[in-house]
């Protein structure tokens, strides 16, 4: 858990966030020497708003997978929302790939991971 705010001393602007992450290791717990079969799981929340009064929540509704020999986040889903508009972006079904699915008010598009 934790919880941050920035302040811009010259405007005055400020921002903050907080949030919870859980991460599991799932598989690869049998082999401390050997990262190659490590699979990690995150569950969890952020929650956000800044001076101009804009605020945005992200919750883990299906737990993120992230293996060691990934680059990427490769599985689970991120229901998102700033302001009125709410959304989600889902990571895919498990294949080692830099894209996701971002959905917006039942419109979807791929996005390049980076």
């Amino acid at each position: 858990t934790y919880e941050t705010k920035v302040l811009n001393l010259e405007t005055q602007v400020w921002r903050q966030w907080a949030g919870t992450t859980t991460m599991t290791q799932v598989e690869g717990n049998g082999t401390p020497l050997w990262p190659g079969d490590d699979i990690f799981q995150f569950t969890g929340s952020r929650k956000g708003e800044n001076s101009l009064g804009r605020s945005w929540t992200a919750v883990v509704t299906t737990p993120l997978i992230k293996a060691f020999t990934c680059k990427w986040i490769s599985k689970g889903v991120i229901k998102i929302s700033v302001n009125d508009q709410n959304g989600t972006l889902n990571y895919g079904n498990g294949s080692c790939d830099d894209e996701a699915t971002i959905t917006v008010n039942g419109v979807s598009r791929t996005i390049k991971l980076r």
